[in-house]
């Protein structure tokens, strides 16, 4: 309820469901009163975690991996199972975003089974993109680093734990959650704006996460090139060759395509 009061100033229309995403139960009556509600499902945020096997790798149980992998991976499975199908029934396309993580790339220390979930999803995301796409459906991961949130209060609030996490970023500072709200907004609308791309058949069948960044390369792809050609003079540092030392100077053409 919490978030629902958070979006109540935003247009649009915010019908709140407590659901556990561990639960398949609780799934599915989500999908039904949000189908209810709103109509067909077309955007679908996985966005569900959880971390409680913070530690040495050693004290993980069994019970801790069998709940991070409800919570963390399985919900998405079950989330995609129970609207993906009517997408494609539908053929109007859909979009599908999993947030991840940066420790599913790069292992955060003593992170043994959030690291292993959220590198599990990534493949997963990889995985549902090749095989939707022909169906426009885009399915596309959002990978962020430490943002200041109750989830990552173990992190954030401890000062050494903060100074050691900035030393290993290109910008040394904690994130906050507004900074990662575009990315998904971003993808969520180009769900509207690309054109569908036609499937690549046999060996060479493959989909790009990312359909815009395929767009692009199409474009650059069709512009018209022009050519820059420099000359530069390449003079050789002396070597031996066989008894005698020999310069070798010589002009290289460069061409330059821009």
């Amino acid at each position: 309820m919490l978030s629902a009061d958070e979006f109540k100033g935003l247009p649009g229309k915010v019908v709140p469901v407590a659901c556990h995403v561990g639960r398949p139960e609780d799934l599915e009556r989500l999908v039904k009163e949000t189908e209810k509600q709103l109509g067909p499902v077309d955007i679908l945020v996985n966005n569900s975690a959880t971390n409680i096997g913070q530690g040495p790798s050693l004290d993980v149980t069994d019970d801790m991996m069998d709940k991070m992998v409800d919570v963390n991976v399985k919900s998405a499975l079950r989330l995609i199972r129970l609207t993906v199908p009517k997408m494609i029934q539908r053929g109007t396309g859909g979009s599908i975003i999993n947030i991840v993580s940066i420790a599913g790339l790069r292992p955060q220390f003593q992170g043994l089974l959030y690291n292993f979930t959220k590198a599990g999803l990534i493949m997963m995301t990889k995985s549902w993109a090749q095989e939707f796409g022909p169906h426009k459906i885009r399915v596309n991961a959002i990978a962020p680093g430490l943002i200041k949130t109750d989830f990552s209060s173990f992190f954030h609030e401890n000062p050494d734990r903060v100074k050691a996490i900035e030393r290993t970023q290109p910008i040394p500072r904690i994130a906050d959650p507004s900074e990662l709200g575009f990315a998904a907004q971003a993808l969520r609308l180009v769900v509207r704006r690309l054109p569908a791309q036609p499937a690549l058949s046999g060996p060479r069948k493959r989909l790009r996460d990312f359909e815009f960044l395929r767009n692009i390369e199409l474009a650059r792809a069709q512009r018209p090139r022009r050519q820059h050609v420099r000359e530069h003079r390449i003079v050789q540092r002396p070597r031996l060759f066989g008894p005698f030392g020999r310069r070798a100077q010589g002009l290289h053409r460069l061409i330059d395509r821009r």
